[in-house]
């Protein structure tokens, strides 16, 4: 019986262990390939973005609610970030959401790249962390159903986003841009917070270990 009892609290400690220790990951270079996957779902994301506005291109009634489009699109760069270790953002001088407002000097460097130079479609830069992708996002005719002339935006623009800046738009203006900052140095495990599954996992580790030391 004691030996079973020290055998639950060493497999419990084993457990808080592995979900409370910050675990520090090899740090791994950036290969080619991973490049190319960055432009590829950028790319794909951007494809995405115009199929799905043409929908609002012959919108002739004000939109009643936000578009599927902006949050798929937003969903689309969150998945890309936790599946790769990215971190893929939209930015925009003119922005709706205040979460996409540029805050580092590079970002408005960047943004000031693109405005200058039309035919400028991505660029790349590499810094003591990692590397930068940025890629342009031009202003579709079909966004003007959202972006265009201040006091023809929907009603639920000014209700929801009282700084809106995103107005006054026309076809092919710069909108703003897609990031990606790829690290060097590939991230830590994070520190995981016991929840209701993390206790039940412990419950089914306890009672296999019991019934497995049982005559």
């Amino acid at each position: 019986m004691l030996r079973l009892c020290w055998r639950l609290l060493l497999g419990f400690a084993i457990i808080l262990g592995l979900f409370f220790v910050r675990v520090p990951m090899a740090i791994a270079q950036i290969q080619p390939s991973e490049l190319s996957q960055v432009v590829r779902e950028i790319e794909l994301i951007d494809t995405l973005r115009s199929t799905l506005s043409s929908n609002f291109k012959d919108t002739k009634s004000k939109l009643n609610s936000e578009p599927e489009v902006c949050q798929l699109i937003a969903q689309k760069l969150d998945r890309l970030s936790c599946n790769h270790d990215w971190q893929v953002k939209q930015i925009a001088s003119q922005y709706r959401n205040p979460e996409n407002a540029p805050i580092s000097s590079r970002e408005k460097l960047a943004l000031e790249k693109f405005a200058n130079n039309s035919e400028l479609v991505g660029f790349w830069e590499r810094d003591r962390q990692g590397i930068r992708y940025f890629q342009r996002i031009d202003l579709e005719a079909s966004c003007l159903a959202c972006h265009g002339a201040k006091h023809k935006r929907p009603p639920f623009i000014p209700k929801n986003y009282p700084h809106d800046l995103a107005y006054d738009f026309q076809e092919g203006d710069l909108a703003g841009m897609y990031s990606v900052w790829i690290p060097q140095q590939k991230g830590t495990i994070q520190d995981v917070i016991p929840d209701r599954h993390f206790c039940r996992r412990i419950g089914q580790y306890l009672a296999m270990q019991s019934h497995q030391s049982s005559p």
